[in-house]
């Protein structure tokens, strides 16, 4: 396998998905997952509701460290990454955006996402920015675009990814941030 030299498509099908993930039943149900960044946009990402089980995995991570918030400091992460020659040749991290994001930060998206190809899966998060960034990073605190940033919490974002059940969670439920 060799790297990916910014391809102007991208497909959910032909990422190389981490170890843990490819070759098991939840790459299939990923794969049922691909939608365009955009309209018009020939760069897929993965379409992910806000469930139990992906609020779950992403305040997991975040305990971690694992988070880290806004496209400039994820942009200049990866890029970091890519020129230490950091180039594995499957997914390892993910970058996430919020369904309010603008056309703009969509864009900068789809160009940084055909730059780090195949290491960066993208995912377009069904939730807003202000109400993503209130249940991470507390209240009052914004977050259009998140980077995982270890493989291991990749391999964790993409199972509950692949387990999601579409019931909508309270985010008004204070107590359980």
């Amino acid at each position: 396998m060799t790297p990916m030299a910014d391809p102007a498509t991208i497909r959910i099908q032909n990422l190389p998905l981490p170890r843990d993930i490819a070759g098991s039943p939840d790459a299939v149900a990923i794969t049922t997952l691909a939608t365009p960044l955009m309209d018009g946009s020939a760069v897929e990402v993965l379409r992910g509701n806000w469930t139990a089980q992906t609020r779950a995995a992403l305040h997991a991570l975040y305990r971690k460290g694992w988070i880290l918030r806004g496209f400039d400091p994820a942009r200049d992460q990866l890029l970091r990454e890519h020129k230490g020659n950091h180039t594995p040749l499957r997914v390892c991290r993910a970058l996430l955006v919020t369904s309010d994001a603008s056309a703009g930060l969509c864009r900068q998206m789809e160009r940084l996402l055909r730059h780090t190809a195949p290491r960066v899966i993208g995912t377009r998060l069904n939730i807003d920015g202000a109400t993503l960034g209130g249940v991470l990073f507390g209240p009052g605190r914004l977050a259009k675009c998140v980077l995982i940033t270890r493989k291991q919490g990749v391999v964790a974002w993409l199972a509950a990814l692949a387990h999601q059940q579409v019931t909508p969670v309270d985010d008004n439920d204070t107590a359980s941030r």
